[in-house]
C-alpha cells in the first residue's frame, strides 16, 4: 500500500537538519520543508504537522489566537491563577502578565494568530523572531520565553503533543553596549549660568514645556528629571514615581522607594532596592527652582507628571542635538544616564557605597555599568609614553 507520505532529514546551507517530507499522492514527488529541526526526538512533531496538512486540522486543535488571547489576562486566565494558587515560587506577578500579554497581542497574534498551534514551524518562526525589526536581542528573548509559557502549557494540557519551538535558540542579550557622557558633554548637557540663579544656558537647553493630556495640562522639565538620572543613578520608573514627600533638601537626597514598571504599575523599586541617594548640590538646587516653578507642591504630589515621563527619551535626543553631542552610532538612552552615573562615580566613592546608591547587589553588576571608551583608557597613559618605548625589546 502507498504510503501517505515520507519524512526525510536535509541538511541546510546553515548546517543544520531540517525534517522534509513528500506527499505520496504528489507526481511531482516535490520535497517540501516542515520548518521542524532534523533531530531525532522531532520526528514525532514532524509527523504531526505533515498529517495535519493530509487530513486538515481537526478542530480539537485551536489556533494561537484562539488559545492565547487571554492566556495572561489577569482575570479570565486558568494558567495564571493555577500558577498563583502554587505559591510565590510559582506565581507570575501581575506586571509580568501585562508585559506577556503585550507579547501575545503585540507580536505573537498579529504573525501567528491565525495558525494552529501544532502547525507553527520552528525554522520560519525562528527567522521571525531573529528579524524583527527595532527589537533588542533581549527583547526578542523576552517573546521567546512567552512563546514557550503558551505552548508548554499547551503540551501539558494535552491540547497540542509537542512544543512547535522547542529548540529554538536564544539570542545574545549584549548585542548592543551603552555608552555613557564624558565629563565635557556633562558640562555641554547642563550648562551653568553666570551666577548661581541664572538658568538660561540651562532652559536654552533644557526648556520647559507644558505636557498635554486629555484633561490634563501640566508643565515639565525634561532637564530636571535628566540630572536626576545622571547625578543620582535613578532608573526612569523610579524618577516618574518620586514625589515631594521622597525630597530631603535637608540631607541633600532623595528615597527611592517606589517606581513605575510595565508601563502604568506603581510597585516596589527593582529588586525591592529601596534606597536613598545623596545628591549634588548642582541636583538639589535644580529640584528646589522646579518646585518653584510647578504646579504640584504638596508632599504626595509626584515631583513630575508620571505620564509624560514616556517622552523623556525624545526629550533627551533634542537637548543633545541642541547641546551639539554627537550620538548617532552611540546607544545612548535614557537608561546610559544611569550608565553614565556609575562611570564618574566609581572614581569617587567606595564600590560598596556606590553599589547602595545604585541598588546593586553584586560588584559583578557595578562592572556592567562601567564603559570606559577604550580610547580614554588609552589618553590616561599618555605620559607613561616614553618610559614604555624604553622597554629593551
Amino acid at each position: 500500500m502507498k504510503q501517505p507520505y515520507t519524512l526525510t532529514k536535509r541538511t541546510l546551507p546553515s548546517g543544520k537538519k531540517c525534517w522534509y517530507y513528500r506527499l505520496g499522492d504528489d507526481p511531482g514527488r516535490t520535497m517540501r520543508s516542515t520548518g521542524i529541526l532534523g533531530t531525532d526526538k522531532n520526528r514525532a512533531q514532524a509527523a504531526e504537522y505533515v498529517e495535519g496538512l493530509i487530513l486538515g486540522e481537526p478542530k480539537a486543535i485551536p489556533t494561537l489566537e484562539e488559545y492565547a488571547k487571554d492566556f495572561f489576562d489577569w482575570e479570565r486566565s486558568p494558567y495564571l491563577k493555577r500558577r498563583r494558587e502554587q505559591g510565590t515560587r510559582k506565581q507570575l506577578g501581575y506586571g509580568q502578565a501585562i508585559l506577556r500579554n503585550g507579547h501575545v497581542r503585540n507580536y505573537l497574534i498579529p504573525r501567528w494568530g491565525k495558525v494552529r498551534l501544532n502547525a507553527i514551524p520552528l525554522g520560519e518562526f525562528e527567522d521571525w523572531i531573529y528579524n524583527l525589526q527595532k527589537l533588542s536581542n533581549q527583547t526578542k528573548n523576552h517573546i521567546i520565553y512567552t512563546a514557550n509559557l503558551i505552548f508548554k502549557e499547551a503540551v501539558r494540557r494535552r491540547v497540542i503533543k509537542h512544543n512547535p519551538i522547542d529548540g529554538i535558540e536564544a539570542l545574545d542579550p549584549q548585542n548592543k553596549r551603552r555608552d555613557y557622557l564624558r565629563t565635557e558633554e556633562l558640562e555641554k548637557l547642563f550648562p551653568r549660568g553666570t551666577d548661581d540663579g541664572d538658568m538660561s544656558p540651562f532652559l536654552k537647553i533644557w526648556p520647559t514645556v507644558k505636557w498635554q493630556h486629555p484633561g490634563k495640562h501640566a508643565p515639565i522639565n525634561y532637564g530636571v528629571m535628566a540630572a536626576l538620572a545622571v547625578s543620582g543613578g535613578l532608573r526612569s520608573g523610579e524618577i516618574r514615581a518620586l514625589r515631594w514627600k521622597h525630597v530631603s533638601f535637608e540631607n541633600g537626597g532623595v528615597a527611592i522607594l517606589r517606581a513605575y514598571k510595565y508601563g502604568d504599575i506603581e510597585g516596589r523599586p527593582k529588586a525591592n532596592s529601596s534606597r536613598v541617594v545623596l545628591l549634588p548640590q548642582r541636583t538639589m538646587d535644580l529640584l528646589s527652582w522646579w518646585r518653584a516653578q510647578t504646579e504640584a507642591t504638596s508632599l504626595e504630589d509626584y515631583v513630575f507628571p508620571f505620564r509624560a515621563a514616556r517622552n523623556m527619551v525624545n526629550a533627551l535626543r533634542k537637548a543633545m542635538r541642541t547641546a551639539e553631542i554627537k550620538y548617532e552610532g552611540r546607544y545612548l538612552d535614557v537608561h546610559a544616564l544611569r550608565h553614565t552615573y556609575n562611570t564618574h562615580m566609581r572614581g569617587l566613592v567606595e564600590e560598596t557605597k556606590l553599589m547602595a546608591f545604585t541598588g546593586h547587589r553584586s560588584t559583578k553588576m557595578v562592572e556592567h555599568y562601567d564603559q570606559k571608551a577604550i580610547a580614554e583608557r588609552y589618553s590616561r597613559f599618555a605620559d607613561l609614553r616614553e618610559k614604555v618605548n624604553e622597554f629593551p625589546i
